[in-house]
């Protein structure tokens, strides 16, 4: 009632002025008293009515409020009625709010649902190698160069999980400085050498120069993804890295992505053709890759023929971000 009142304030005031101004009158003038109390008496218990039937609104009122606060603690939030252009522009601020944190709680749900496949997805990953390492280990003069592989697998999966947390964390965890593009090349190439003795490819490293403002952890985690699959996918034949009109170049001679695929290949947990038939494949290697190159605003091409080889084209300039 108090906080009622008070919202009435300006009207109890006014009532009162006039009140006053009219007994005023009324005794300057020397007029007789009962018209005056009368008409006091009269304006009084009009005023009386008038603000029990908006304190019955009013009531109303704060109960739909009441109700929209719990609806808001329990995630909807239905707004009254505007009773004024005030209550109806709060309304509008209140609505785009809601809007806004539905589309945020929208986005953490895909987030974590998101997560909650990729980890379920890694820890099947790296069993593999992790199983592979322990036969090795069981049989008498263990295969060296073999454990050297499964270790590398493992730690590429290992790598792959921290720059899925990496990414999460935003652009704010993006270290980007100029570096040659020489030296993170051969970073690259040295973490999966292994990976081409294994399989006898052949590497054609072409000379490589010029630098890139890049995140030199995320780059060499792109280049390593990109040469592993190239690996992964040519059973003979080589895999050359080269410059061409300015783009950093990935060849390799292997069995191609289907013309149906190649539109795909980025999408999350797509495996496509070539992916299916490789058992141990999750469609989210190349999807971190263009998720990245798009943090770093670097842009990414695939050309493919099947049976004849698979072209990666990397535009390594930047247009937005800037250098620390």
């Amino acid at each position: 009632m108090k906080h009622y009142l008070r919202k009435k304030r300006e009207v109890l005031i006014g009532a009162a002025f006039f009140w006053a101004l009219f007994g005023v009158v009324y005794g300057l003038y020397g007029l007789p008293a009962g018209p005056f109390a009368y008409g006091l008496v009269l304006t009084g218990a009009l005023l009386l009515c008038w603000l029990a039937a908006g304190y019955s609104g009013y009531r109303k009122h704060i109960k739909e409020i009441e109700e929209m606060a719990q609806m808001a603690e329990e995630g909807f939030l239905d707004l009254p009625r505007a009773g004024s252009l005030e209550e109806a522009l709060y309304a509008q601020a209140l609505t785009a709010v809601q809007r806004e944190r539905e589309c945020a709680r929208n986005r953490l749900q895909k987030e974590w649902e998101d997560a909650k496949r990729y980890y379920a997805l890694w820890s099947h990953q790296i069993k593999t190698p992790l199983a592979a390492l322990k036969l090795l280990l069981q049989e008498e003069g263990p295969d060296r160069h073999g454990m050297e592989l499964e270790v590398l697998k493992a730690e590429q999966y290992v790598e792959m999980a921290l720059q899925y947390q990496r990414m999460a964390g935003g652009t704010q965890d993006l270290v980007l400085k100029e570096y040659e593009l020489d030296g993170i090349v051969k970073q690259a190439v040295k973490r999966t050498a292994p990976l081409f003795i294994y399989k006898k490819l052949r590497l054609n490293l072409g000379e490589i120069s010029g630098t890139a403002v890049t995140d030199e952890k995320w780059l060499v985690f792109i280049l390593e993804q990109f040469l592993t699959n190239t690996v992964k996918y040519t059973k003979e034949g080589s895999v050359s890295i080269f410059q061409e009109g300015g783009k950093l170049v990935i060849a390799d001679t292997g069995i191609g992505i289907l013309p149906e695929d190649l539109p795909r290949v980025f999408e999350w947990g797509y495996t496509g053709f070539n992916g299916r038939a490789d058992k141990h494949s999750t469609g989210i290697g190349l999807s971190l890759c263009r998720q990245m190159a798009e943090r770093l605003d670097h842009q990414i091409r695939l050309e493919s023929k099947p049976q004849e080889g698979t072209r990666v084209y990397l535009d390594l300039e930047r247009k937005s971000l800037v250098i620390e």
